[in-house]
């Protein structure tokens, strides 16, 4: 199965910008590259800042971006939200019973969770107890169906190893502790850093989406450092699931950087390579026509 997904939006009020940027345009222009190319897709998870200051105003103007997107939504909040307003904006999109925006797709090939890290009047995020035990809880349903789950915050509880390490995940061990109990955990999916990293958590594979709003350079900079921000690339992901990999693919739907020359390529000798499965030969057999 594929999922695909977008993070940090940042979304204003119509007619403002973000830190300079059209994030309205952005954010279309990465829906619409993912309806005319990842249409089969399952669902798309927004994961999180989906508003740049969680204003009435901001959701009313998401809400008109997204409507007619014809893959189903999971919507999650991050720090740049607001839970109430977001929940006024959206009656419908599913919270658990403690009104946290946390929900659950299950899908046959696992059981993909969806958490609620956003803490009002707070930057870094936050997994309260009720939080914690309601991801226990899901956890515990997808191992008694015998599948995997993948999991989804805003705040990465890993260190990517720069200054917003600081702003990550509060209750990281707490949440570690959880995941741990669990030993069908495939993956770990966050959003938050404005920049694309993966690694392995307390054993466990994990992917930072890039965002459709700037992106961050290089944060390993030291404690003094400031980050640069870049305008392009800007990402989705596309991601890859079956019951042997999880295959995590950037989508660079806005992108300045040249393309090298396609008359550089001979793309007859690489489809023969492809279909003799890497047999040399072929490229030899079609040169000599």
């Amino acid at each position: 199965m594929k999922f695909v997904a977008v993070s940090d939006t940042h979304i204003v009020p119509k007619g403002q910008p973000s830190r300079g940027l059209d994030t309205a345009e952005r954010l279309r222009l990465a829906l619409a590259d993912l309806a005319e190319n990842h249409s089969d897709a399952e669902f798309c998870v927004m994961c999180g800042d989906l508003a740049d200051h969680g204003d009435p105003a901001a959701y009313d103007h998401f809400a008109e971006i997204i409507d007619g997107f014809p893959i189903p939504l999971k919507i999650m909040i991050g720090n740049h939200d607001h839970r109430e307003n977001f929940r006024t904006a959206f009656p419908r999109m599913p919270v658990d019973g403690n009104g946290f925006v946390q929900s659950v797709h299950v899908s046959e090939h696992g059981h993909f969770i969806f958490c609620d890290s956003y803490e009002a009047g707070r930057v870094d995020g936050r997994m309260c107890e009720r939080r914690l035990a309601w991801l226990d809880d899901r956890l515990t349903d997808a191992g008694r169906a015998g599948v995997g789950a993948c999991v989804f915050f805003h705040h990465p509880p890993y260190r990517t190893g720069g200054r917003i390490d600081a702003l990550r995940l509060t209750d990281h061990a707490a949440v570690g502790e959880v995941l741990s109990a669990h030993d069908h955990v495939r993956h770990i999916f966050a959003g938050h850093t404005h920049r694309i990293a993966s690694g392995t958590w307390r054993g466990i594979p994990f992917a930072t989406f890039g965002a459709t709003h700037y992106n961050n350079g290089l944060p390993l900079v030291g404690p003094a450092g400031h980050l640069r921000r870049f305008v392009s690339p800007a990402y989705s992901t596309v991601v890859l699931v079956d019951d042997e990999q999880i295959v995590v693919h950037a989508n660079e739907f806005l992108n300045d950087n040249p393309e090298v020359d396609a008359a550089h390529f001979d793309h007859e000798k690489i489809d023969a390579l492809i279909a003799a499965g890497g047999d040399i030969s072929a490229i030899r057999d079609t040169a000599a026509g």
